[in-house]
């Protein structure tokens, strides 16, 4: 947390102040700081001790470091589809894993391999480097539950702050009813208790 602070406090002048929020090692919102630049050589930070709001999201896909390369995470039951967790909530946990690894913040690609089902509870997850370029890293990824590999990933990191230049797409988004005016899916799976869930009408009939 130091880190982040004195990360902010460079980029203030003298007499300016400002909030931030600090993140733990599991990326989870944990404090708020208020940094106030006195002077050139004066520096006085206030840590406000109240914890902030956290997500369910984001405390069943947090990821702790092991060792280089080696990251430990708990899959939650909330995620589940019948049985077994969503296969997006997998992979973003993975993905929390290869952010920690790569010093590239943002996935640009992310494609999963699922060889044998994941059950909720602990998972060893390894990553390795394939190759690191100024503008994209390249990464894979293995979640191991039980001795077994159960999940591959290969993914592509970037930073979308630095990129810069024209962007082109042929793609037009379609028409979507707001959200109010969409039929609420009422479905009967522990996944949707933590989403909401609402289907265009054209589409809806099969909830019928």
């Amino acid at each position: 947390m130091v880190g982040q602070v004195l990360a902010k406090a460079v980029r203030l002048q003298a007499g300016k102040s400002r909030a931030i929020i600090l993140q733990s090692q599991f990326g989870l919102l944990t404090a708020m700081a208020r940094i106030t630049v006195q002077s050139p050589t004066r520096l006085h930070i206030k840590i406000e001790t109240k914890a902030l709001m956290t997500y369910e999201f984001s405390e069943d896909t947090a990821v702790q470091r092991v060792a280089d390369g080696h990251y430990r995470a708990n899959i939650s039951d909330r995620w589940n589809i019948m049985t077994v967790p969503n296969g997006g909530y997998l992979l973003a946990v993975v993905a929390r894993a290869l952010r920690e690894h790569l010093q590239h913040p943002d996935p640009f690609s992310i494609t999963g391999h699922f060889m044998k089902p994941v059950a909720p509870g602990p998972v060893e997850i390894h990553t390795e480097t394939l190759k690191v370029g100024k503008a994209v890293s390249f990464a894979q990824a293995k979640l191991v539950q039980d001795n077994q590999e159960r999940l591959r990933v290969t993914a592509a990191f970037g930073a979308l702050e630095k990129r810069s230049g024209l962007d082109h797409s042929s793609l037009t988004m379609p028409d979507i009813p707001a959200f109010e005016e969409c039929v609420h899916a009422k479905i009967p799976l522990e996944f949707f208790k933590h989403v909401k869930a609402a289907f265009a009408p054209e589409s809806a009939q099969w909830l019928h």
